[in-house]
């Protein structure tokens, strides 16, 4: 007669034998590495492309920008490009000049420093690379798969400053003057400089040539201000350039959209 021990190992092997595939399967599934998007769903290889943009500044403190810019892009493969951007717009100072030049002396006799970054962007013109690193696909649901890259950029060329003096007037003050006229106003002036932009966003595709695209660029060009200013006699004695004066940040925002010439 079997013991039993044999009798309960008998009994027991159908339900190991039927167990173990499941173990299995369970075991394969837990260690199994995440899905990645392994099929494209849109193409940029060896293509052109014209991105619109509507941008503003943010962090604004002396100056402000809102323009347009426009983007022609060469993709040489899915990943990297080269890009062309031209934008201009209204460069312009923040209302917290008005309440520093109400409260500065300006009929001070003390030589003193004009304040930096007080340059506002008018236009620039760059020349640069894009490199999207990733590319992705967002689920809103089982119908509506939203298929995205983000990408970085940045790029060389020049720049249109509209450099504001904060504190020096155009014209010498009147005797017993403490304000600055409206007219003639305070100084200012117009110049080319170079510039730079790093930066980075996301691409969403609508359609098989036309996404939206969101990014955030900073824009960089040499600042320009005067040192050794004597306020109540500014037009006569405006002081010297600033040996190191920067380099001025603008930071903007890029919202637009994409069209993909296949």
């Amino acid at each position: 007669m079997s013991s039993p021990r044999f009798r309960a190992a008998l009994l027991l092997a159908p339900a190991v034998l039927l167990l173990a595939p499941a173990a299995r399967a369970a075991d394969e599934g837990f260690m199994q590495r995440p899905t990645t998007v392994q099929h494209r769903r849109h193409a940029l290889s060896s293509t052109n492309e014209l991105a619109a943009f509507f941008d503003f500044s943010v962090k604004n403190k002396l100056t402000e920008h809102f323009g347009g810019t426009l983007v022609y892009s060469r993709n040489f493969g899915e990943q990297l490009a080269l890009e062309l951007l031209a934008g201009g717009g209204a460069g312009r100072l923040t209302g917290l000049v008005g309440s520093i030049r109400d409260q500065a002396k300006l009929s001070s006799a003390t030589p003193q420093a004009d304040l930096e970054d007080a340059g506002a962007l008018v236009a620039t013109g760059q020349l640069g690379l894009r490199w999207a690193p990733v590319y992705g696909k967002l689920n809103l649901s089982a119908e509506i798969p939203v298929h995205f890259n983000f990408y970085l950029a940045a790029g060389a060329g020049a720049a249109y400053v509209q450099y504001n003096s904060i504190l020096a007037c155009k014209a010498d003050l009147a005797p017993g003057a403490s304000k600055c006229p409206a007219s003639p106003g305070f100084q200012s002036s117009n110049a080319p400089t170079m510039a730079f932009n790093v930066g980075g966003g996301f691409r969403f595709f609508l359609t098989e040539s036309l996404s939206a695209r969101a990014e955030v660029r900073d824009v960089m060009f040499p600042d320009k201000f005067n040192t050794g200013v004597i306020l109540k006699s500014a037009a006569s004695n405006p002081g010297t350039a600033a040996p190191s004066p920067g380099i001025t940040h603008i930071p903007l925002i890029f919202l637009g959209f994409a069209w993909v010439i296949h």
